[in-house]
C-alpha cells in the first residue's frame, strides 16, 4: 500500500518514545514534515527530539494534539479512548 504525503504538513506521533514510532518520525523529519508528538512516559528518545527543537509532549491527552494537525500516527498500543478523541477533532 502506498500513501500520498505530498499534501501532509503537519505530523502528529503518539507514543514518540517508541523504537518504531521513533523512525518513522525522523522519516517524516527528514521529509521536511513539521512534527510533533507525545508519550506516556519520559526516555531517551523523548528528550532527543526535545533537544532537537521537536514539540513533546509527556503524558495523554486530547489537548496534546495540535489542532492543525494533517496527520496523526499512533503505537498499537494506543489505548482506545485515545483513537476515540482523535476521530473526535476529525484527524486521520
Amino acid at each position: 500500500m502506498q500513501a500520498n504525503l505530498s499534501s501532509v504538513k503537519k505530523v502528529h506521533f503518539i507514543g514518540i518514545g517508541g523504537i518504531g514510532i521513533s523512525a518513522v518520525a525522523k522519516m517524516m523529519i527528514a521529509e521536511g514534515k513539521m512534527v510533533t508528538g507525545s508519550d506516556l512516559n519520559s526516555s531517551e528518545i523523548t528528550e532527543a527530539f526535545s533537544d532537537a527543537g521537536i514539540s513533546i509532549k509527556i503524558g495523554q491527552g486530547i489537548d496534546f494534539i495540535p489542532k492543525d494537525s494533517d496527520l496523526i500516527i499512533y503505537t498499537a498500543v494506543l489505548d482506545v479512548s485515545d483513537q476515540k478523541k482523535k476521530k473526535k477533532i476529525k484527524v486521520p
